[in-house]
């Protein structure tokens, strides 16, 4: 009877603790914030167009935390790194406002419509090159666009 009692215990602590463990492995962000990758038929769609990040060379916190995310999520995603570029290529993400990065003020975007936390996700031609462009009037609202994004192309 004691030794049913002793292996019933051990049987509870070992259900108990499994999962513990294997959580144990990611912090509480990554508990929430996963970035699998794509399947490949999405990731190969998706390559020519997210090569690069072009960011405001002095960022601002918010923008900072938007292009660490995008790196991180799109990294995650397509299985490579997705680094920043300090030139327009065919393939690069741009985000910014008007105000941060001047290829955004020359795009004609409707930003005069969006609200303070509005933004715009947009894929298209700069100069014969194939973009995506992440463009708002303040920097929290282009971090709620990176995020956005992620959300998009994960779906």
């Amino acid at each position: 009877m004691i030794r049913n009692v002793y292996a019933l215990f051990a049987l509870l602590v070992a259900l108990w603790l499994g999962p513990v463990g294997s959580s144990r492995a990611e912090d509480g962000y990554a508990l929430w914030m996963r970035y699998p990758p794509l399947p490949t038929a999405r990731r190969e769609q998706l390559q020519g167009w997210l090569g690069s990040i072009l960011a405001p060379q002095s960022p601002s916190a918010p923008t900072r935390a938007a292009i660490d995310e995008l790196q991180r999520g799109l990294s995650g995603m397509l299985g490579r790194p997705v680094p920043l570029s300090k030139t327009l290529q065919s393939g690069t993400l741009l985000l910014g406002t008007p105000e941060t990065l001047a290829r955004i003020g020359q795009l004609d975007l409707p930003l005069d419509r969006l609200g303070p936390e509005g933004f715009i996700i947009r894929s298209i031609d700069v100069d014969d090159r194939a973009a995506i462009v992440i463009a708002a009037n303040n920097d929290i609202a282009l971090l709620y666009g990176a995020f956005a994004l992620l959300r998009l192309l994960q779906n």
